[in-house]
This record gives structure tokens, C-alpha cells and sequence, in this order.
């Protein structure tokens, strides 16, 4: 027949193997949370947002690719890159084919149908167009609407400038170097570049 004492550690070692059982299960249980979590963030990122953004922008209009997971367009286009470095260039200005094989195939396949139109950099849509008036308005837009795509914050210690900046600050750039540009101060530059080309020979 067992003692008090030998009950009572039977006792506690129940205990505490069910408290080892529960602490292993509550592990378990946020180990799964977390891996729901990250499964669930990468699915968003890389196939939901992406299709209701292609929903989306086809209810305005435009048309392109369709989204295709997980890298969109991006094997395509390094695939027409390798192969227009792979010909000879031919002796004509035509250097979109050779210098944007991707944009010059997306505008032969839906150019002719409007002059705006998306293509996909990962998850992410491109939105090109050919309209003078559409850059116009946007690259003169003081809202910020147009958001240049994101790059390596070292870049932008290395380069700055108008091409670098956002928002208000572009604006105010812009606004200021905007006159150097007008048709008649360019009229001049041109006539006083073609004076000295010709006092060279």
C-alpha cells in the first residue's frame, strides 16, 4: 500500500506532466498562428491583391496581362531582353525593340486598341501610356499622385535630383526648372549649340 508522501508525488509529477501537455500545446497552437499569419500575409501579397487589382483596372478601361503568380511578367520580359541582346542591332533608330523588347511587344499587342495599358512587375501592375496629354497631366500633377517605384534607399544618397524626389518637394523643383524648358529659350540653346558646331569646322 503507498504512503501519503508517494501519493502525493504521483500527484505532482500528473501535474506536471499536464501542465508539460497544455505548455506543448500552446506552443503548437501559436506556432500555427504564426504560420497562418505568414501564409495568409503571402497570399494576400502575391495572388488576392493582385487579382482585385486587375479587376479593377479593367473596370476602368485599361487592358494588359493577365496576373500570373507569382512573378507576373517578369521572366517573360527577361526572356525578350536575352533574346534582343542575342541579335545584331540593325542601322535605323528604331532602339525600342532593342532597349524595351517587353514594352514595344506589349505595345504591339494592345497598343492599337488604346493608348493605355498595364503590364505586371511581380505582383505589382505597370501602368504605360502613349497619350501626350495623359503625361502631361500626370507628371504636372501637384497632388502627388504619381508615385515613382520604390528603390534602394542607398540609391537615393548616391543620386538625387528632380528624377529622385516626391510630392511637394517635386513640385518645387519642378516649378523652378520648368522655365528653362519653355520652346523659346530652347530655340536659343539649339541655335547657339549649332553656332559652335559650326566654328568647330
Amino acid at each position: 500500500m503507498a504512503g501519503p508522501l508517494e501519493r502525493e508525488g504521483e500527484w505532482r509529477l500528473e501535474m506536471k506532466g499536464g501542465r508539460m501537455a497544455l505548455n506543448i500545446w500552446w506552443r503548437f497552437m501559436m506556432v500555427a498562428a504564426f504560420a497562418a499569419s505568414v501564409v495568409g500575409s503571402v497570399a494576400e501579397l502575391l495572388w488576392l491583391r493582385p487579382r482585385w487589382l486587375e479587376r479593377r483596372l479593367r473596370a476602368q478601361g485599361f487592358i494588359g496581362n493577365r496576373y500570373r503568380f507569382p512573378f507576373g511578367d517578369v521572366r517573360d520580359d527577361a526572356k525578350l531582353f536575352h533574346e534582343a541582346r542575342r541579335n545584331p542591332m540593325p542601322l535605323s533608330h528604331r532602339i525600342v525593340p532593342r532597349v524595351a523588347p517587353q514594352l514595344h511587344l506589349a505595345w504591339e499587342l494592345y497598343g492599337g486598341e488604346s493608348k493605355v495599358l498595364f503590364t505586371w512587375m511581380g505582383p505589382y501592375p505597370q501602368i504605360m501610356t502613349m497619350d501626350p496629354e495623359m503625361v502631361k497631366e500626370v507628371l504636372s500633377t501637384m497632388f502627388g499622385n504619381f508615385e515613382k517605384p520604390q528603390t534602394n534607399p542607398f540609391v537615393n544618397y548616391v543620386i538625387s535630383g528632380v528624377g529622385s524626389y516626391e510630392g511637394e518637394k517635386w513640385a518645387k523643383h519642378r516649378r523652378i526648372i520648368g522655365p528653362a524648358f519653355h520652346l523659346e529659350k530652347s530655340k536659343v540653346i539649339l541655335f547657339c549649340f549649332g553656332i559652335i558646331d559650326m566654328d568647330f569646322f
